[in-house]
């Protein structure tokens, strides 16, 4: 660049005061600073810092500017006063250091066209300066969101009922004291959610029913769709028969849909009296388990029936029982 193709610029203030671009050099020079990475928007003041290391007869380290990160929609840069990506709101939903690490290594840089997954000691390995976009990254908080749950389910079950501790507490599920009795209970309760957590934060509402009461449905809710009270109580009562025929003794596994024949009809009424949040629970999975009380039994719908016939471990801690379908027929009765 020739020098007539640049303008003079302020180094110091009337008070005597260095401004950043003589203040930053001479700081670095100090330091022993031998490579500057930093964002593409300061690549128009990179003749000048050069100019100046050699005004002062030193080194100027190797400089290299890096794309952006772009806003979701891809208008504008990544900002945290209009997008929701401050360093503390990360930490209050849950999201894991080493997760957060790896989503950040790979904005504008990969290491081939299939890994993403990598530990510190891994990206620190890799890491090539060559393999970095020209092109901008675009912020995706799903992905974000979803490599945090791989962090999660890699973690053990004791360690992951350790690191929500602090969120059950901040909802009031279990008291702030170190209750012996409360983490053990916690320890039990939390290979229930392993598999489904995505933030720590969401283990208060996945578990908020096994330390309250479960407010049930207007019965209305219980018929499904194109029936009405007197079919869907015949659907219950079949469904119960053929249950009662198959689960006996203590019930290892659940495997969502049961079988290929199941009345599918009996899914919505089922579904309906373990409310998640919501009259239309399709994400609960589960609502009441022998843990507490032997009379109830996990139904475990894996956001609809008719997904995929998924085996789900129950790790031991819930018993069979055909009480929920009793529930069920005693729920549809009052339809009469």
């Amino acid at each position: 660049m020739q020098n007539a193709d640049l303008y003079d610029i302020v180094l110091l203030k009337s008070s005597g005061m260095p401004v950043y671009h003589l203040a930053h050099l001479v700081d670095d020079h100090l330091m022993g600073i031998t490579h500057v990475i930093r964002g593409e928007e300061w690549v128009p003041s990179a003749p000048y810092h050069v100019m100046l290391y050699n005004a002062f007869g030193w080194q100027p380290p190797t400089f290299a500017h890096l794309p952006t990160i772009q806003r979701q929609d891809g208008r504008g840069k990544l900002s945290k006063r209009k997008d929701d990506v401050s360093a503390n709101r990360f930490w209050e939903r849950g999201y894991l250091p080493e997760a957060m690490f790896n989503y950040l290594a790979l904005q504008g840089w990969s290491y081939d066209d299939h890994t993403e997954i990598m530990s510190r000691d891994e990206v620190i390995e890799r890491f090539t300066i060559d393999r970095v976009q020209a092109s901008p990254a675009r912020w995706n908080p799903d992905k974000l969101k979803d490599m945090n749950g791989i962090y999660i389910r890699k973690l053990s079950s004791d360690t992951v009922a350790e690191r929500i501790m602090p969120f059950l507490v901040s909802a009031g599920l279990i008291s702030a004291e170190d209750d012996a009795d409360e983490h053990a209970f916690v320890k039990r309760l939390t290979p229930l959610i392993h598999e489904r957590l995505e933030e720590l934060s969401e283990a208060p509402e996945l578990l908020e029913f096994f330390f309250r009461d479960v407010s049930y449905p207007d019965a209305k809710l219980l018929i499904p769709k194109k029936m009405d009270a007197a079919s869907t109580a015949v659907a219950c009562v079949r469904h119960t028969r053929r249950s009662q025929s198959c689960w006996s003794g203590t019930l290892r596994r659940w495997r969502i849909g049961c079988a290929r024949s199941a009345t599918s009809s009996l899914s919505s009424p089922a579904r309906s009296l373990v409310p998640f949040a919501s009259p239309s629970p399709g994400a609960a999975w589960l609502r009441r388990s022998s843990i507490r009380s032997p009379r109830w039994a996990v139904i475990a719908p894996y956001s609809g029936w008719q997904r995929q016939r998924t085996r789900y471990k129950l790790a031991g801690v819930t018993r069979c029982c055909t009480r929920s379908f009793q529930t069920v027929r005693s729920g549809v009765r009052k339809l009469h």
